[in-house]
């Protein structure tokens, strides 16, 4: 869906397929995250950005994922300011 919203004349080609994918975090496999010269906490940033992208922003299901509390889920996600 988004391809097609995003897509200027009905046309999907590899470029746009390509810039999707690259800056879509529920798109990495769990190997995938970007580690490489990241401290602790920017990869802990990512790992729950994508689980919240995989349960649609449900924090109950996220913090189960996480296996931390909801009150520890809600501490993190104020300090990354992704509330």
């Amino acid at each position: 869906e988004r391809m097609m919203a995003l897509c200027e004349d009905s046309r999907i080609d590899a470029p746009l397929v390509r810039s999707i994918l690259e800056n879509e975090p529920h798109f990495l496999k769990p190997t995938e995250l970007n580690t490489r010269n990241a401290s602790i906490s920017d990869v802990e940033k990512q790992l729950i950005t994508r689980t919240l992208i995989k349960y649609n922003n449900n924090k109950t299901l996220t913090a189960e994922e996480l296996q931390i509390s909801k009150s520890t889920l809600w501490r993190k996600l104020k300090s990354y300011g992704l509330q």
